[in-house]
């Protein structure tokens, strides 16, 4: 069976929002967050 774009979509957008072990629990953070808040001010724009 071969995954289609929309599918395989839907489990990149699963994946990249839900909570992981290894990233911070306490405020039950997502892999996006963590990415957001460890990225370079000078790589995003916002420094």
């Amino acid at each position: 069976m071969i995954a289609t774009n929309d599918c395989f979509d839907t489990l990149i957008e699963w994946y990249n929002n839900r909570r992981q072990n290894s990233l911070n629990l306490q405020y039950a953070e997502t892999p996006n967050q963590a990415f957001i808040r460890k990225i370079l001010p000078e790589v995003c724009g916002c420094g």
